[in-house]
């Protein structure tokens, strides 16, 4: 269903979206977890011709763990230098219970490039700011 989905919104654009999945499980409420693989599934993504986040996968596995935002902000800059479209699926999302991935899926979003779409598969609505991104589109 949300596959058939994608593949309505490439269109017939000229460039459309390279597209990258990531199941989650419940192991994915370790925040490190989830930036690790998320940035992961990034770079699987087929067609994709950049790497993105090889110094976040460092940072992550470093003693002293900077903050989840300097992370995310360097996943986000290192996206806005890609010049193919992305969209990337959280698949089951209603597993994640951790506030910690929440807020930082929130930062994320907040902070998204413009040509990086996340898709979220979820059987519940997520404790993310929906409210705000519904009139945003």
């Amino acid at each position: 269903m949300v596959t058939n989905w994608l593949h309505s919104q490439e269109g017939d654009d000229a460039s459309p979206f390279l597209i990258g999945w990531l199941s989650l499980d419940e192991g994915d409420n370790d925040p490190v977890r989830f930036l690790t693989y998320l940035v992961s599934a990034l770079n699987r993504i087929p067609g994709l011709e950049t790497e993105i986040g090889g110094g976040v996968l460092q940072m992550a596995q470093a003693p002293q763990l900077p903050p989840p935002e300097t992370i995310l902000t360097a996943v986000i800059n290192e996206i806005a230098l890609v010049t193919d479209k992305i969209m990337l699926v959280l698949d089951d999302y209603h597993l994640i219970d951790s506030q910690q991935v929440h807020e930082n899926l929130n930062f994320l979003i907040e902070n998204l490039p413009p040509q990086l779409r996340l898709v979220i598969a979820t059987r519940e609505d997520p404790p993310i700011q929906i409210s705000r991104l519904r009139p945003r589109g």
